[in-house]
């Protein structure tokens, strides 16, 4: 393999694909029966004591102290426990997936989009009344989604503030913005009248 500095992007990319798939693999035939047996003792553990989660165990140790997934270490040890017998292979007909594959299966569903991700705490008083804004947005635009509702209803906001404001989007307040412009006008009409006088 050349030097890594002399590589591109996309050679850098394909030369780390590559070396994750080599030692995912080593992991998964390595890994794979411990996990399933440390899953299958602590699950045991777990009804003896009367854990309602059985389960609980298992993954907080998978989180703490590995660097995969709750869900990649159960899918290596469900391999594992199909190839030794101590389970039947899933009857779905899904092929087990790497987390790169499924990431990618995902970005190619969504072909030409973008993510729009977005989570924050409000005080429980701007909750309720995001709740009935965003209750409005769906019954304005006529759809059930609450994500699309509120995706169509900030971009509605933006154009009416544009067209309102002399292409001003960035203002907070639109009572503050049409203070100011009534204070303007009676401005104005108070200085017209004591001309007149």
């Amino acid at each position: 393999m050349p030097e890594p500095h002399t590589l591109t992007e996309q050679q850098l990319k394909s030369e780390l694909k590559a070396a994750w798939k080599k030692h995912e693999k080593v992991a998964r035939e390595e890994m794979g029966p411990l996990l399933y047996w440390l899953r299958d003792k602590l699950r045991a553990q777990g009804s003896r004591n009367d854990i309602h989660d059985k389960d609980r165990g298992f993954g907080a140790w998978v989180e703490d102290n590995l660097d995969i997934s709750r869900r990649t270490a159960d899918r290596w040890a469900d391999d594992y426990a199909v190839k030794a017998g101590l389970k039947a292979a899933s009857t779905s007909g899904q092929v087990s997936k790497s987390d790169e594959e499924l990431y990618e299966e995902i970005l190619a569903n969504h072909q030409g989009k973008q993510q729009i991700a977005f989570n924050t705490w409000v005080p429980t008083s701007v909750h309720v009344q995001f709740q009935k804004a965003l209750t409005t947005l769906q019954s304005k635009f006529g759809v059930k989604n609450k994500k699309e509702a509120l995706v169509r209803g900030v971009i509605y906001a933006a154009t009416t503030i544009d067209r309102s404001s002399g292409k001003v989007v960035g203002r907070v307040s639109l009572r503050k913005h049409s203070r100011t412009a009534k204070s303007h006008s009676q401005l104005r009409a108070r200085k017209r009248t004591i001309t007149r006088g």
